[in-house]
């Protein structure tokens, strides 16, 4: 493995597996609930990001940073697609 990735990989899979344990256990409401929270959590934290990269990145010239936070986006999924391709 990789940097370590091993053993990075063995402890996210004890967390996964104790994590899906508990989330099982959650009656359906519940289940819809917590799902529902993480679902807001992730779109908030979205929406900050966004918000301060239109506030910071190239501010002057919308088209630029448009066009450059896709390719620095793309740049980051490739990079960590082939990262964790290879952890696994």
């Amino acid at each position: 493995m990789v940097f370590g990735f091993g053993k990075l990989k063995r402890g996210l899979k004890k967390q996964e597996e104790y994590f899906f344990s508990k989330f099982r256990e959650l009656g359906h409401i519940n289940q819809m609930f917590a799902s529902l929270t993480v679902f807001i959590g992730i779109i908030l934290v979205w929406r900050g990001v966004y918000n301060i990269m239109n506030q910071y990145w190239f501010p002057d010239y919308p088209a630029f940073s448009n066009f450059s936070g896709i390719v620095v986006g793309l740049i980051i999924l490739t990079l960590t697609h082939y990262i964790v391709k290879k952890a696994v």
